[in-house]
C-alpha cells in the first residue's frame, strides 16, 4: 500500500530517487483548495476559514509500491488571483493542475472553465500537462448542486485526466487524488495500491473511452455522482420527507379535533348560558 513518508527517516542505503513535481491547485475561493492541501501534507482541517492571498506552499512526499518516490510541492492558489498579473509566474514549471470546485456551489464549476482559459494564456503548451478536475465537499451530499452531467462536461472541456470527488473535511480520497496523480505522472501502475486502500470507488469519468487514471481503468472504478455521492442522500432525504409529511398531517388531524372539540364545548356552554361569547 502506498505511504507517505518522513525523507529524514529513510535509509542512505540504496535509496530510491526521489521524483519531484509541482503541482498547481486552482479555483475560486472557499472551495476547500487550501484545506485539500492541508489534509494532504499536515492531516489536517482547519474548522475556520481563512483566505489565501497570492500562493500558499505545501509539500508532501509518497512512496509508491515499486520503491519509487514522489514529492509533491503544492501551489495553492488564492481564489481571487484570476485576474492577477502575478499568475503567470505562480503556474510557472507546472506539471499538474488541480481545479477544485464546491459541489454546494454550482457557479464555482463554471468559473473552472474561466481558470482554465487563464492557464491555457499563460502557458505556452498544456501537451505535457497533466490536468484533474476535483469536486470537494462531498459530505455535503445533502446540500450538493452540481450535477454529474454538468460536472462530466467541465471535465471534458478542460481535457481533464480524471474528474474526483473528494472530502478535505473527512480526509475521504484525499489519499486516492495524490496517488493517481503520482501513477500518472510518473507512469507507474497503482491500481494495487488502490484496492488495499480504503479509498473505495471515486474517479468520475466518461464511460465512452478505456483511458486510465495512474494505471487504474476508468471503467473498474468508476463513481457516479448521482449514484455514488446522491443516490443515498436523496433515498434519505425522500424518507426525511415523507416522515415530515406524515407527521404534519397527523398535527393537522390533532389541531382539527381539538378545535372541533373545543366548538362543541362552546356550544353547549353557549346554551347551557354558562358562557359569552364576546
Amino acid at each position: 500500500m502506498a505511504q507517505f513518508i518522513d525523507l529524514d527517516e529513510s535509509s542512505d542505503e540504496q535509496a530510491p530517487t526521489v521524483r519531484t513535481f509541482k503541482v498547481t491547485v486552482m479555483g475560486d475561493g472557499s472551495v476547500g483548495k487550501s484545506s485539500i492541501c492541508s489534509r494532504f501534507t499536515k492531516d489536517f482541517f482547519a474548522t475556520s476559514y481563512k483566505q489565501t492571498i497570492g500562493v500558499d506552499f505545501f509539500s508532501q512526499t509518497v512512496c509508491l509500491d515499486d520503491g519509487s518516490k514522489v514529492t509533491f510541492n503544492l501551489y495553492d492558489i488564492g481564489g481571487q488571483s484570476i485576474g492577477s498579473k502575478m499568475l503567470s509566474a505562480y503556474i510557472s514549471g507546472t506539471h499538474a493542475f488541480i481545479f477544485v470546485y464546491d459541489l454546494t456551489n454550482a457557479e464555482s464549476l463554471e468559473n473552472v472553465v474561466e481558470w482554465y482559459a487563464m492557464v491555457k494564456k499563460a502557458v505556452k503548451s498544456m501537451k505535457d500537462v497533466v490536468v484533474y478536475l476535483v469536486g470537494n465537499k462531498s459530505d455535503l451530499a445533502t446540500l450538493r448542486v452540481v450535477r454529474s452531467s454538468r460536472s462530466n462536461e467541465i471535465s471534458a472541456a478542460i481535457n481533464a485526466s480524471a474528474h474526483l470527488l473528494l472530502s478535505a473535511l473527512t480526509g475521504d480520497r484525499i489519499g486516492l487524488l495524490f496517488i493517481s496523480l503520482a501513477g500518472r505522472l510518473c507512469g507507474v501502475d497503482v491500481t494495487t495500491m488502490i484496492l488495499d486502500g480504503k479509498t473505495g470507488p471515486a474517479v468520475e469519468v466518461n464511460r465512452d473511452t478505456e483511458e486510465t487514471v495512474g494505471g487504474i481503468n476508468r471503467d473498474r472504478f468508476l463513481g457516479d455522482a448521482d449514484t455514488a455521492v446522491g443516490a443515498n442522500a436523496i433515498a434519505r432525504a425522500k424518507e426525511l420527507e415523507n416522515g415530515m409529511a406524515k407527521k404534519i398531517k397527523e398535527l393537522e388531524e390533532q389541531s382539527t379535533g381539538i378545535s372541533r372539540q373545543t366548538l362543541v364545548g362552546v356550544e353547549k356552554a353557549k346554551r347551557s348560558g354558562r358562557c359569552t361569547v364576546m
